[in-house]
């Protein structure tokens, strides 16, 4: 069994620093939307402070991530680029278990960079304004409504990203905890 580097320190890191940020934002948004149904915090005076907190960390982390794949050149392999919409048929059909064989397409299929650069980034920018917005003008019910859609489809597609991260195997999952990936 061959190993090689495939997820550097600083890219783990950042990702499961993101993992915290976005499921300490999701706990707190719970608590503030239903405080009954969601009783893991002392009071409302407490959650909305640490919800501005995760959330500037987790803009600031998807920030330094977004400079970080510039950096170190993996930038090309996240961007869902034209030319990769083709690529997402045999994605699908593999995903989908229509197809054996995984289509090779760099470090990152089609189906991953859709969501990196073409769901998680125009939602989080969503997220960010409404959530803005909601501070500013507090019984905002429109922006409300948005703020809890989009957050529930984080919340699918995050459960996606982790289900099909499974379907490859351990291996992969453990990539994310060692930096390795297996290669045999």
């Amino acid at each position: 069994m061959n190993e090689e580097m495939h997820h550097p320190l600083l890219a783990r890191l950042l990702h499961w620093s993101i993992v915290v940020s976005m499921l300490m934002m999701l706990l707190t948004g719970l608590y503030i939307h239903d405080p009954g149904w969601m009783p893991l915090f002392s009071s409302i005076g407490v959650v909305w402070p640490l919800h501005y907190i995760f959330g500037i960390a987790l803009v600031t982390l998807v920030f330094f991530r977004i400079v970080y794949s510039g950096t170190s050149g993996d930038i090309d392999d996240l961007i869902m680029k034209p030319e990769h919409i083709r690529d997402l048929g045999p994605v699908l059909k593999y995903y989908l278990f229509l197809h054996k064989k995984e289509p090779q397409q760099g470090k990152y299929n089609a189906g991953q960079r859709m969501t990196y650069s073409l769901v998680w980034v125009p939602l989080l920018l969503v997220q960010v304004v409404t959530g803005i917005g909601l501070y500013i003008l507090v019984g905002a019910v429109v922006l409300r409504v948005i703020h809890y859609i989009v957050t529930w489809l984080f919340i699918v597609t995050v459960l996606m990203h982790i289900y099909l991260g499974a379907v490859h195997g351990w291996h992969v999952i453990r990539s994310m905890i060692t930096g390795k990936l297996s290669s045999a």
